[in-house]
């Protein structure tokens, strides 16, 4: 629901895009956790192939990597390594920021809300007025999203899609 949402306003605007995710697929989509699990991946891919733009997916763990970019097309660059220190190497504004890294966590959610914030805060420099922040595993206590959208909505982002996803536009 919230991921439809964001691609039905990136289509409002003119293509190519640019879009960053942190997180990337873990399973090749035939597998029993591939159905469900970081297809993201794919879909940011075939969304810029089909309009035209680039896939940045930052993802920490090299066989995730590697399992990404057999799936993906040539406009997609996984970067292994650390997400917050690689979204530092970016250049490009970003129309679509998709954070989905670090595990959740219910029972202490705060490490991977950090996490997420240091994430934005890293790559605040490129997020220009209309970029779309997606952030996954947010729930009704926030989640992953805890501390970025607090910091969202006191830079006057504006909330579009508040659910297990929340969805903003950075003013």
């Amino acid at each position: 629901m919230t991921m439809r949402r964001a691609i039905e306003l990136l289509e409002e605007r003119p293509a190519p895009y640019e879009i960053v995710e942190t997180g990337s697929m873990r399973e090749p989509p035939g597998t029993e956790n591939g159905r469900s699990d970081g297809l993201s991946t794919m879909l940011w891919s075939m969304l810029a192939s089909h309009h035209g733009g680039n896939v940045t997916s930052c993802e920490l763990d090299k066989q995730a990597a590697e399992i990404a970019a057999a799936h993906c097309s040539d406009n997609t660059r996984i970067v292994t390594g650390d997400s917050v220190q690689s979204l530092r190497t970016l250049t490009e504004p970003i129309d679509l920021l998709y954070l989905d890294s670090y595990d959740l966590s219910w029972a202490n959610l705060h490490p991977s809300a950090l996490h997420h914030l240091m994430e934005l805060a890293s790559v605040a420099p490129l997020l220009k007025t209309g970029s779309l922040v997606l952030i996954d595993d947010c729930g009704p206590d926030g989640g992953k999203g805890y501390y970025a959208a607090n910091w969202l909505h006191r830079i006057g982002a504006r909330p579009i899609m508040r659910a297990y996803q929340y969805l903003w536009q950075m003013p």
